[in-house]
């Protein structure tokens, strides 16, 4: 009889939704700082000071609860780079900017890696379980990853499709309120991504450090069938 999967998958799937939202409530304060602010004062360096200290107070935060230092680190390189290039051009709209960068070069990469079994799905869920890269030994969880990052790309094709015109026509009150709701878009979409690694793997458990289809249960109707005596 195949296991059901494990309690503590079940068990921790409620708190890790409510921290990715509480993470992604973090995530948009710089850029709801810096749109309200130019808003409310229509002074581009009011606008910039605050998105600023707004990074810089998440950062503490961030750090103070003992969360990666790298994501700490990414947010408030982003805030700060964008901060630099629009106080440079003097142009609000280039806050936006390296942001636009990140997720098109993810956008551009990702197929790539997809087409060579590297998804980058995968690689982050190996970083942060520890697993490293030996999930590309299943091929059933190989190719849950690259579903499941297919979902992801979506919706980073989408975001990408409504940020570049309303950054090409130099909205920047639009384009600050669209990114303040990207993240929940994001969030949907790690949601499906999560419902199709589920519905893909199945109730596929690695058996040993060199997983391959054999690994898998067998199919009851493939078994030998007892005499009976």
């Amino acid at each position: 009889m195949t296991p059901p999967p494990p309690l503590e998958d079940r068990a921790d799937a409620k708190p890790e939704v409510r921290e990715r939202a509480r993470a992604a409530l973090l995530d948009i304060a710089p850029v709801l700082c810096f749109t309200l602010g130019f808003v409310l004062t229509d002074r581009l360096a009011v606008a910039v000071v605050l998105a600023l200290a707004s990074g810089v107070g998440i950062g503490v935060h961030r750090l103070v609860r003992g969360e990666r230092v790298w994501r700490t680190l990414i947010a408030l390189g982003v805030v700060c780079a964008g901060g630099a290039l629009a106080a440079h051009t003097a142009d609000a709209t280039d806050f936006f900017l390296p942001g636009l960068v990140v997720q098109g070069v993810t956008a551009a990469v990702t197929p790539v890696l997809l087409v060579f079994g590297w998804p980058p799905l995968g690689l982050v869920a190996g970083l942060v379980t520890g697993e490293r890269t030996r999930w590309r030994r299943c091929p059933t969880r190989r190719r849950a990853f690259t579903r499941a990052n297919l979902v992801l790309l979506a919706a980073k094709l989408l975001v990408l499709s409504v940020d570049l015109p309303l950054y090409s026509a130099g909205q920047t009150v639009a384009l600050g309120f669209t990114h303040v709701a990207w993240p929940f878009v994001h969030g949907l979409g790690a949601l499906l991504a999560w419902r199709v690694f589920r519905r893909a793997t199945g109730a596929h458990r690695c058996a040993t450090d060199r997983c391959d289809a054999r690994t898998r249960d067998p199919d009851p109707s493939a078994l030998p069938r007892e005499t009976v005596r």
